[in-house]
């Protein structure tokens, strides 16, 4: 009996001495593996005509939303038109008319479109001013 005493007293030992270095060493493998195997993917940025054609997508999404809202029981008309500029207009966007105004539309194009007199994104980059020593 003196040597199944013994034997269990050096089980318990080991065991307890075993638990903190496999747990260490599991938690130290794991930063390790995590730091070895991260690396963030570098983003993909949008063109001018993806960034274009997403725009148009999540507006057109949009507002189809906004017209199933307004004709949901939800809605009171009421009191929205109470409060705007054009209640026709409105009242024409929501039976399925556009939400802007063909001469809005060529106006949009004239500064926003290609060769238009407003860009979005700027191609050609800027001279640095002469007086920026700390560059």
């Amino acid at each position: 009996i003196q040597q199944v005493a013994f034997a269990i007293i050096v089980a318990a030992l080991f065991s307890k001495n075993l638990e903190y270095p496999l747990t260490e060493g599991g938690v130290r493998a794991l930063k390790i593996r995590q730091w070895v195997h991260w690396k963030p993917e570098p983003r993909r940025l949008l063109t001018e005509e993806e960034y274009q054609k997403e725009g148009e997508e999540e507006t057109r999404r949009a507002l189809e939303e906004l017209r199933k809202y307004c004709n949901s029981p939800e809605f009171s008309p009421w009191k929205a038109v109470s409060r705007l500029q054009s209640p026709k207009r409105f009242a024409d966007f929501i039976e399925g008319s556009p939400h802007l105004m063909q001469n809005e539309v060529s106006v949009h194009a004239q500064e926003y479109g290609f060769g238009g007199s407003l860009k979005l994104f700027q191609t050609e980059s800027r001279p640095i001013p002469a007086n920026c020593s700390h560059i």
